[in-house]
């Protein structure tokens, strides 16, 4: 090799079309010695430009090799993602009925805890503002608060009479409300009959009096009292009631007196119904159909006192409906959807509605018979 082609060679650049030449002498068929010369001494640039190309070819020649090969040997494996890591595994099969219902019951508590998370912050945030902002509930609402909201509500409907019956807490609130208003742990304002103007109602006059029912279960009614003793209204009609009007009470005394209930304890019940087994759900329908039964035959004797029992009579539908499917997946549909009606027996109605919920609740009484076990 003359001089002028090692001295080529031994420079940096002369290194690179080394490895150049090497790779272009495989695939040509040339010595590296003859393609460098021929390079160097006799057409640089054109050999150069062969070598090029003879490189970049094998190079692609290469990829599609290897590429083919992987094809060709590749495991049946998939990447999943699993909390936020990449983890291989074989491809997945098709999920059963049972996994999917389970993940579905999952997303559905998930989804009931995040509610009732949300709606505790926004009672906290409005129990613990309230005061000095100035927030007023209505008697309609401090009432559906009690019966609906409020631990005291969950307490009192656990209750059970002498007869065997839940207590109806919606009928219990005013009562729970006039005694708490009596001992000065509540503040409410309303419309003096004398005055015309809202002015704070002493806790002395809760004692004799109360809230006016007719004007209580009706959100666009404007709440009155009335007297609750005997003596108040003897002292009414000889002198001329003092009742008020429109009232407004101190949200932060409600929240206070009433804390709200144990939002865990409903989430524990939720649980407890997707936990519930057929055997156990077989069970908890016969408890619902006795109830059922006195839910039915309960006497409703005004149209204020309606809307507690239809509370009622809903929340047992539900409980049945709740259980039947747990019992059998075809029993919830037969008992929601009532496409016939049989007659029910005779009761006392207080309105068309009220026939209606006594004529569902017969129906559902009477395929769970025909049904159960």
């Amino acid at each position: 090799m003359s001089p002028f082609v090692k001295a080529f060679f031994g420079s940096f650049l002369g290194k690179i079309v080394a490895s150049l030449v090497i790779a272009g002498s495989i695939l040509s068929g040339f010595a590296p010695e003859d393609l460098a010369r021929t390079m160097i001494e006799s057409a640089p640039l054109l050999a150069f430009l062969r070598i090029i190309f003879l490189s970049v070819g094998a190079v692609l020649a290469a990829m599609w090799v290897h590429y083919l090969w992987g094809q060709t040997k590749a495991p049946n494996h998939v990447a999943t993602f699993v909390g936020g890591t990449s983890e291989i595994g074989p491809l997945s099969q098709p999920e059963s009925p049972e996994l999917l219902r389970a993940k579905a019951e999952l997303e559905k508590q998930k989804r009931l805890k995040d509610k009732q998370d949300l709606r505790r912050e926004e009672l906290r945030v409005q129990a613990s503002t309230s005061k000095a902002s100035g927030v007023y509930l209505t008697a309609w609402e401090v009432i559906h608060y009690l019966a609906d909201e409020s631990q005291w509500g969950v307490d009192k409907s656990a209750e059970v009479t002498p007869e065997g019956m839940h207590k109806n807490v919606q009928l219990e609130a005013p009562l729970e409300f006039q005694k708490r208003a009596s001992e000065g742990r509540v503040t409410v304002y309303g419309a003096s009959s004398k005055t015309g103007h809202h002015e704070s109602i002493p806790k002395t006059y809760w004692m004799s009096h109360g809230l006016k029912l007719a004007t209580i279960y009706d959100s666009e009614a404007t709440s009155k009292t009335e007297p609750a003793t005997f003596e108040a209204g003897f002292h009414a009609v000889r002198n001329g009631v003092l009742t008020y009007s429109d009232l407004k009470i101190e949200a932060s005394d409600v929240y206070q007196t009433w804390p709200r209930r144990n939002d865990e304890a409903e989430f524990d019940a939720a649980f407890e119904w997707a936990a519930l087994s057929r055997e156990e759900a077989i069970k908890v329908l016969w408890k619902l159909r006795k109830d059922g039964v006195a839910i039915r035959n309960e006497p409703v004797p005004s149209e204020q006192l309606f809307p507690p029992w239809k509370a009622k009579y809903e929340k047992w539908r539900n409980d049945v409906l709740l259980a039947a499917e747990k019992v059998d997946e075809n029993l919830r549909p037969r008992l929601e959807v009532l496409d016939q009606l049989r007659p029910p027996p005779t009761l006392p109605v207080i309105n068309q509605d009220h026939a209606l919920c006594i004529t569902i609740v017969s129906e559902i009484l009477l395929r769970l018979s025909e049904k159960l076990p």
